[in-house]
C-alpha cells in the first residue's frame, strides 16, 4: 500500500468496502516496493484478525495515510476497533501546532471515513489521548494495535506497561508506506522539499491560503477600502509580510501601523495627551524638557502587571486609534476607482483592541513561541526572560479578547474551533524558514484576496 495522495478517496473506499471486515480469520494485502533487504514470499503478507483493536494518532487533516491505517484496523478488527485520537496537551511541539485542526473535527473526520466504509457503527470506539498510551496500556481486551513504522516505538512501550500489569502483549501490526514525490504538488520551504506528503506537510501548505470566509458587513459603503487586519505577536514579521505586500501591490495597497498611530495620539496638545496627564499626573509620565512629550518607558512602567491602570490607559487610547484609523479609511473611499484600495492595518493588539470589527478579514503571522523569544532578545536588546514575560503578557491580553480564556498565539488545535487567534484568522503566515518562502506564503494569499475581492465587484 502507498500513502498515495493522487488516488481519489472513491476509489481508496471502494478498495476498502469491496473486501468487507472480519470476513476471514487470515486476509491477503499486497506491499509494493519492500524496504532494501526486506524479504517476503509472492509479496504478500498474512494478516490475522483479531477480536479487539486499537490505533491512535493525531489525525490531522485525514489523509491517505490515516485511511490506509483506519481501513486496515476495520478489517481486522472482529468486535471492537478503539481509536485513540491525541488531545492539543499533548501537540505543543507539533509544527505549527496552532493550525491542527479541533479535536472535535479530527474526531468527526474518523468516523465519517469509517462509516464511508461501511464499517458498523457499532463496534466503532473514539477516545480522546490526554497520555501518550492510552487505554491499551492496561486494557485486557485488546489483542492488536496497528501502526506505522515511525509509532513503534510507542506501542513496544505500551507493551512493556502491559507485561507490568501482567497482560499479554499485543500484536503490532506495521504498515509500511512507500515514499512517493506527490510533495511537488506541495508549498513547502526548501528543508521539506523532499518530504512525503504528511499531517506536517499539508499545514505548512496552508499558509498563505484563506482558511475561512467572513460574511460582509450589510452596510458596506460601495467605494470603502478593502480592510485587513495583520496581526500577531512581537517579532511574528508583521512588518516583513507588509513590506512583500506593498511590493506586490504597489499604490493600490494602504498600510497603517497601529504603533506609529499610538506615537501621533501621544503628541502634546492631542486630547490623548492631556487625559493621560491628568489621570497620571505630569511628574510620573512627563518628559521634563520642552515639549513635554509623554515618556512612554515612565508610562510603561506604570501600568505593566496593574491591571487597573493598563485598563485605564487602554479605554483612552485604543477607541483614539480606531478612531483614526477608521478616518484614514473613509479618506481612501472612491466610489469611482477603478480597483477598490487595500488597507492593511499592522497592530499587534488588533485582536485585544477589537479593532478586529473594523476589518472585511484578519490576517495572523505566527512563530512558536521560542522563536519569538530570541527575536525579541535580538531586536529589542532585552533579556530571555523579560521577552518571555512580555510574550506571556501579550497572550493574556489575546486570552481576555477573544472570550473563554482558553487560547491565545501558541494553543494547539485552533483551525476549525471558534476560540483562538488563529480560529478567527482569515490567512495565516510563518516567517520561519528562508525568506523567499514567506514571500510566497505572502504572494499567495494576495493573488487569492485579489480574486475574491474581483468577484465581488
Amino acid at each position: 500500500m502507498t500513502d498515495d495522495a493522487t488516488i481519489a478517496d472513491t476509489e481508496l473506499l471502494q478498495f476498502a468496502s469491496n473486501i468487507g471486515f472480519g470476513a476471514d480469520i487470515v486476509l491477503r494485502y499486497s506491499v509494493d516496493d519492500l524496504p532494501s533487504g526486506e524479504q517476503r514470499n509472492g509479496n504478500n503478507m498474512a494478516l490475522t484478525c483479531h477480536p479487539s483493536v486499537c490505533l491512535g494518532g493525531t489525525f490531522d487533516t485525514l489523509h491517505h495515510g490515516h485511511r490506509v491505517l483506519l481501513g486496515v484496523a476495520a478489517l481486522l478488527a472482529q468486535r471492537r476497533l478503539l481509536v485513540g485520537i491525541t488531545d492539543s496537551c499533548l501537540l505543543k511541539k507539533k509544527l505549527l501546532a496552532p493550525l491542527i485542526e479541533a479535536h472535535s473535527r479530527r474526531c468527526s473526520a474518523v468516523s465519517t471515513f469509517l462509516s464511508d466504509i461501511d464499517f458498523p457503527m457499532e463496534r466503532l470506539e473514539i477516545c480522546r489521548l490526554t497520555d501518550p498510551f492510552g487505554p491499551p496500556a492496561n486494557d485486557p481486551d485488546f489483542q492488536c494495535i496497528v501502526a506505522s513504522p515511525e509509532s513503534v516505538p510507542g506501542c513496544k512501550k505500551i507493551n512493556e506497561m502491559r507485561a507490568d500489569n501482567q497482560l499479554p502483549e499485543l500484536h503490532i501490526e506495521v504498515i509500511e508506506f512507500v515514499p512517493r514525490n506527490d510533495h511537488a504538488q506541495l508549498s513547502l520551504p526548501q528543508s521539506f522539499a523532499d518530504s512525503k506528503i504528511s499531517s506536517s506537510t499539508l499545514r505548512m501548505d496552508l499558509l498563505g491560503r484563506s482558511l475561512l470566509s467572513r460574511p460582509l458587513k450589510p452596510s458596506r459603503p460601495k467605494g470603502r477600502p478593502w480592510v485587513v487586519g495583520l496581526a500577531g505577536p512581537a517579532g511574528s514579521g508583521k512588518s516583513t509580510i507588509t513590506q512583500h505586500l506593498k511590493n506586490l501591490a504597489g499604490d493600490r495597497l494602504h498600510v497603517l501601523h497601529a504603533d506609529q498611530i499610538g506615537h501621533q495620539i501621544y503628541e502634546p496638545g492631542t486630547q490623548t495627551y492631556t487625559t493621560l496627564v491628568e489621570h497620571f499626573a505630569p511628574e510620573s509620565i512627563v518628559e521634563s524638557a520642552p515639549p513635554h512629550r509623554i515618556d512612554r518607558r515612565k508610562l510603561a512602567s506604570l501600568v505593566f502587571n496593574k491591571a487597573e491602570q493598563l485598563e485605564r490607559l487602554n479605554a483612552v487610547v485604543w477607541p483614539r486609534i480606531a478612531s483614526v484609523i477608521e478616518t484614514q479609511i473613509i479618506e481612501l473611499q472612491n466610489d469611482n476607482r477603478a480597483e477598490l484600495p487595500i488597507v492593511v492595518i499592522d497592530a499587534a493588539l488588533l485582536f485585544e483592541a477589537g479593532w478586529d470589527q473594523i476589518c472585511d478579514e484578519v490576517w495572523t503571522a505566527y512563530i512558536p513561541l521560542d522563536e519569538a523569544e530570541r527575536r525579541l532578545v535580538q531586536r529589542s536588546n532585552l533579556s530571555a526572560e523579560e521577552a518571555l514575560k512580555r510574550l506571556c503578557f501579550q497572550a493574556t491580553g489575546v486570552l481576555e479578547s477573544i472570550g473563554g480564556g482558553s487560547a491565545d498565539w501558541w494553543t494547539p488545535c485552533q483551525r476549525g474551533s471558534t476560540v483562538g487567534p488563529i480560529a478567527r484568522s482569515n490567512v495565516v503566515f510563518c516567517s520561519v524558514w528562508e525568506v523567499d518562502y514567506t514571500r510566497k506564503q505572502v504572494k499567495r494569499a494576495w493573488e487569492d484576496l485579489i480574486q475574491r475581492i474581483s468577484e465581488l465587484q
